[in-house]
């Protein structure tokens, strides 16, 4: 592989030929029935544009990175599309998950639907741990929620959800409290919660990002391991396009708001049409990514 191919790891490339195999069902069940299927969507503050005509679609079990470098509108997009724009932000077009159109939701409906059909793992996990209750509490809390069961039932359910993130410890990790955890351990505890519900649809917004390098893996191959065993359509927004090569099957890329290119990751990466995705491309090869 040429360009940035060149330099991925081995087990990045052993991921992404797994991926290449399994993308073709996945991309025909989302022409049939897309878990999320956004079309037209223009989000503005004011006069000015921030998300112009974006339209995309998902299927369970199927994986988009959405990319861009900083101010393009991915985190937008994605906020959007999980209606957590603040009240100023002037929103048309159409969002639908699971076939339900969530502009037409009440916000009753929305609660709902954000967990139970949407998990959400945000940049700062901050957004989603209560410094105030253990991480197993946390998590058990939801787990209550979901299946209305006893404390100690959702207790044992709540520490098999750590185990699934591959925490060397587990009983540490659900006595402690986040500020206890390092950044990539409570990113890994924010995703268990995200898919408590077991949501058919898991929306990252730049998940990686604030780790250093050891934690941006552990969380990344948690991420793909969680949605490869789960089935549930992800959409990954990032800066980091060798990220969204390792982790998704296609790549949708923005500029200025809009998006200006869309295609199997392998193609995105080995013969990049716009000149933003060639850009990228060209970072991630300088970094050595």
């Amino acid at each position: 592989m040429t360009d940035a191919g060149n330099r991925m790891t081995s087990a990045g490339k052993k991921a992404a030929a797994s991926r290449q195999r399994t993308a073709a069902p996945a991309q025909r069940e989302a022409c049939e029935r897309p878990v999320l299927e956004v079309s037209d969507l223009c989000v503005s503050y004011g006069a000015a544009p921030v998300v112009e005509g974006a339209s995309l679609s998902v299927a369970r079990g199927a994986s988009l990175g959405v990319v861009g470098e900083s101010g393009a509108g991915k985190s937008t997009l994605l906020h959007a599309i999980a209606r957590l724009l603040p009240g100023n932000a002037q929103v048309t077009g159409s969002i639908r998950v699971g076939g339900r159109d969530l502009a037409t939701c009440g916000e009753d409906r929305l609660a709902s639907m954000r967990g139970r059909a949407i998990g959400f793992v945000f940049q700062n996990p901050g957004r989603m741990l209560d410094s105030s209750m253990r991480c197993g509490d946390q998590v058990a809390e939801l787990v209550r929620m979901r299946d209305r069961c006893s404390r100690r039932q959702a207790r044992e359910q709540a520490r098999d959800l750590l185990g699934r993130m591959r925490f060397d410890d587990v009983e540490h990790v659900a006595r402690a409290y986040p500020f206890e955890l390092s950044g990539g351990m409570q990113q890994r505890v924010s995703i268990a919660l995200a898919l408590a519900f077991d949501p058919p649809l898991l929306l990252c917004d730049e998940p990686t990002s604030a780790l250093d390098a050891v934690a941006q893996l552990d969380v990344a191959r948690e991420l793909a391991r969680a949605q490869r065993e789960r089935g549930c359509a992800m959409v990954l927004v990032t800066h980091d396009i060798a990220l969204a090569y390792h982790l998704c099957d296609r790549i949708a890329v923005m500029d200025g708001g809009r998006i200006v290119e869309e295609g199997a990751a392998e193609d995105v990466v080995r013969a990049p049409k716009s000149s933003r995705a060639a850009a990228l491309v060209s970072a991630a090869r300088e970094l050595g990514r």
